[in-house]
């Protein structure tokens, strides 16, 4: 019966999608995406204000995923930092945000000097070494996928950026009320 009830959602998912700009493609990683838990490797390295922070990890439970590849601007991620501390606080101490870096190769002090004009201290992970999308192969390239929500088990459970508009942040908003009372 779980078969026919997944089956039936792919289903009307493949029939709602082109309309929205998606293809089946797109579906079918999403599906793969939300199929696998996220793994956070160990060698990312967490800086508060541009300084590291040697002993900090990742931290547990619910997380709002930010994985921002070299292909993006590094100035426009830190200078968008206050909406995501925005969505954490609005998590009421359930929801904490991992913001990982992969910045281009020798930009890591340029990074590390944009962090440091943040006035928030927010925990930012840089990834010099590509390990999040190596140890994560079920994550598309795609830069559309690269904000997601993931539950306490690290499994993705939303895809897409909430402080894009007020539809994102109201579905955003309803599946992290749904995994934060289970």
């Amino acid at each position: 019966m779980k078969r026919v009830i997944h089956f039936f959602y792919i289903a009307v998912v493949l029939l709602l999608l082109p309309s929205c700009g998606y293809n089946v493609r797109d579906v079918v990683a999403l599906q793969d995406m939300k199929s696998h838990p996220v793994v956070f490797p160990t060698s990312l390295r967490m800086t508060i204000g541009g300084e590291y922070c040697d002993f900090c990890k990742i931290p547990e439970g619910i997380k709002l995923v930010v994985y921002v590849d070299s292909s993006v601007c590094n100035a426009c991620v830190v200078s968008k930092l206050e909406k995501y501390h925005e969505l954490e606080h609005m998590g009421n101490n359930k929801l904490h945000v991992a913001i990982i870096m992969n910045p281009k190769g020798g930009e890591e002090e340029i990074v590390l000097q944009e962090l440091s004009h943040y006035e928030h201290f927010f925990p930012v992970f840089i990834d010099t070494s590509s390990d999040f999308l190596l140890n994560n192969p079920h994550i598309p390239r795609d830069n559309r996928f690269h904000i997601f929500l993931v539950d306490s088990s690290s499994v993705p459970v939303f895809v897409g950026n909430p402080s894009a508009n007020l539809k994102m942040l109201k579905r955003f908003d309803f599946v992290f009320r749904e995994i934060s009372h289970k």
